[in-house]
């Protein structure tokens, strides 16, 4: 199975952003210069000529290019036009201000650009290089490049499964949380499906392959997050958009006062403010600050589209294993079916766990030593993969499974153990029964539980103004209708394989809904990839996840969620507040320069006035704190649902 990721675009976008912020700073050192007029006292040379030359001519270029060949007008149009005719009447520090204010907007845009996805080549870590292929009853190791649809695969416990396919023969349990977002182990003994990439915990497995390189579960995932990638349309700039109704209006305005004043240095200066510098930075500055808080906050938010989608959402759709709860089983309640305590349940338990390496077995340990429990002696352990263990202690033996290993034992379920056992599995658990000298005598349910902050971080968000709240997982539906209810979510959707969670992010879109999806596993990240925003959890999240999204987790806490949303909707504020106030500065300099009380050098400078008010403003949000974040700003509070939609 072959997946590779070309890094070419990735280093070439570095070396473009680093390239251009070291041409503006020689760029500025010559406008400083300039502005002094010392070299051109000595030397005759006004060394605003650097930047009318580094920043000017590429800027001429692409305005060129693409009024003549894609036809269309941008801002660069404009800020040529001024550019041109601020040359032509000799003030050179004009030109190159305005050529300067362009390209540092367009550095500033290039910083919050996302970087092109570098992580989908791990994901062929988790295929195996060679596998164990039984063929005319021999087992030899072949590369997986080489495996064929009905080949029979040996798995052995700790490797990782190579193929999609049907176990032919063996008992194990299989780690699948990479591809289902399953938390527990999954018993697998024939007739069972298998996912490559899953790794074998316990028994040997024969595997027969249905499915072989790139038509694998894994192989689809990758696609998925890839097309999903290449349909996002890049977002058409707002100075861009603006260019083609000012363009007319420019020319127009500075013929007339042209004409009227017989003063061609008036209608220069009138190109030269008329300039959309300030608007060019209204965006980019605003994002910038905006993300710059939330990395403060542990916050990765990659890019300023990103950010303005965030901006717009109204629903959210979590992930369960791994993103709403913490991934790890944990015991949740000891019962005692006979004339003993739940401390000496737990003791036999322990006793017998504590050889074992199962998930639930070390989960049972650490909870045992948690509350002090102390281990027995105890001979001849032994383990049975899907089942169960067992081990004598003072001469009986003391066995911890599942109900077909308590009836290999010789046990007989009474109904109070039925009605236990029923009970515990509508909320979720996961049950095993404990027996002694073939006696049922307790059982214990574990279930991963939820994070400390998962109800909170949901009540945040409705507070945000989030209208849709649901969970989307690989777990059974039990499982997911207790969590859900118990954090009040709007509905949840569970048994979803990876493809099936995107088609779900994707049917919500076409009803109209703006999604964040929050997930942490590779199984997640085809949703990650086609939401409008996706969340990773960092800190726990697989390396797919976490470049996949949009935004990055870098703490477990969820509440940060509510925060992105409040600040992404602040900096839009902001943008809002500095594209009215470059209007307003544009609209006063052309009333100025018509009047003569500005010339183009004055003109020139009145835009870096401009500017830096865009960029205090913008620069408030690096301060915009918790208190602001949690603020309603006028969103009606949307009450928890009184029913819970299931699919």
């Amino acid at each position: 199975m072959e997946m590779t990721t070309n890094f070419y675009p990735l280093l070439h976008a570095k070396i473009k952003a680093y390239g251009q912020l070291l041409l503006l700073v020689i760029s500025g050192f010559c406008l400083a210069l300039s502005l002094t007029g010392w070299v051109q006292r000595r030397y005759g040379f006004d060394p605003a000529w650097g930047a009318i030359l580094i920043n000017g001519l590429p800027l001429l270029h692409y305005a060129i290019r693409g009024l003549f060949i894609r036809r269309d007008v941008t801002a660069g149009v404009l800020v040529s036009i001024a550019l041109i005719a601020a040359v032509a009447i000799k003030e050179y520090f004009a030109a190159g201000e305005v050529a300067f204010i362009m390209a540092l907007g367009e550095v500033l845009e290039s910083m919050t650009v996302a970087k092109a996805n570098s992580a989908l080549h791990k994901l062929a870590s988790l295929v195996p290089t060679t596998a164990n292929v039984i063929r005319h009853g021999v087992v030899s190791t072949v590369d997986t490049a080489n495996l064929q649809i009905g080949d029979i695969v040996l798995v052995r416990p700790g490797e990782s499964i190579p193929v999609d396919g049907f176990v032919l023969e063996g008992t194990s349990e299989v780690n699948q949380a990479a591809i289902t977002g399953e938390a527990m182990p999954v018993v697998k003994e024939t007739g069972s499906q298998v996912f490559i990439g899953t790794t074998n915990l316990l028994g040997a497995l024969q595997v027969r392959a249905t499915h072989v390189g790139e038509n694998t579960t894994l192989a689809q995932v990758v696609e998925l997050v890839r097309r999903a990638q290449a349909d996002k349309a890049p977002i058409v700039g707002l100075a861009d958009k603006a260019a083609r109704l000012l363009v007319p209006i420019m020319l127009a305005v500075a013929v007339v006062v042209g004409v009227l004043t017989h003063d061609v240095v008036r209608a220069v200066t009138i190109l030269v403010v008329f300039c959309p510098c300030a608007l060019v930075l209204s965006v980019p500055t605003a994002m910038i600050a905006g993300i710059g808080n939330a990395a403060q906050r542990g916050i990765i938010i990659k890019g300023g589209s990103v950010c303005q989608q965030t901006a717009n959402i109204d629903t959210v759709l979590f992930d369960k294993t791994g993103t709403l709860t913490q991934g790890k089983p944990e015991v949740c309640n000891i019962s005692a079916f006979a004339d003993i305590s739940t401390k000496e349940i737990l003791q036999l338990s322990h006793t017998v766990d504590q050889m074992s390496e199962h998930p639930l077995c070390q989960a049972i340990v650490v909870d045992a030593f948690s509350l002090g429990s102390t281990v027995l002696p105890a001979q001849e352990f032994q383990a049975v993969p899907g089942r169960g263990a067992q081990a004598i202690i003072n001469g009986e033996i003391v066995g911890i499974g599942n109900i077909a290993y308590m009836q290999t034992l010789g046990c007989i379920l009474q109904l109070e153990m039925e009605n236990w056992q029923r009970q515990e599995e509508q909320l979720g658990r996961t049950t095993l029964f404990i027996s002694r000298s073939k006696q049922i005598i307790g059982g214990i349910s574990l279930a991963d539980q939820l994070r400390a902050n998962a109800k909170t971080a949901i009540n945040a968000l409705r507070k945000a103004g989030v209208s849709h709240i649901e969970m989307l997982t690989g777990d059974s539906i039990s499982a997911a209708a207790t969590m859900a209810g118990e954090l009040g979510l709007t509905g949840f959707q569970a048994n979803l394989l990876p493809g099936e969670k995107a088609d779900a992010v994707k049917k919500l879109r076409a009803a109209g809904r703006s999604i964040l999806m929050v997930g942490d596993g590779i199984n997640d990240a085809p949703a990650l990839a086609v939401a409008d925003v996706g969340v990773a959890m960092g800190v726990t999240g697989t390396d797919i996840a976490v470049q996949t999204a949009g935004i990055t987790l870098m703490t477990e806490d969820l509440g940060k969620l509510a925060e992105v949303i409040c600040l992404s909707r602040q900096v839009k504020k902001v943008i809002t507040q500095n594209i009215v106030a470059s209007v307003v500065i544009n609209i006063m300099a052309v009333y100025l320069a018509s009047g003569g009380w500005l010339n183009p050098v004055l003109g020139a400078l009145w835009h870096n006035i401009g500017s830096v008010a865009v960029v205090v403003n913008s620069a408030r949000l690096l301060t915009h704190g918790p208190t602001h974040l949690h603020k309603k700003e006028g969103v009606p509070i949307i009450e928890t649902p009184s029913k819970i939609r299931v699919e």
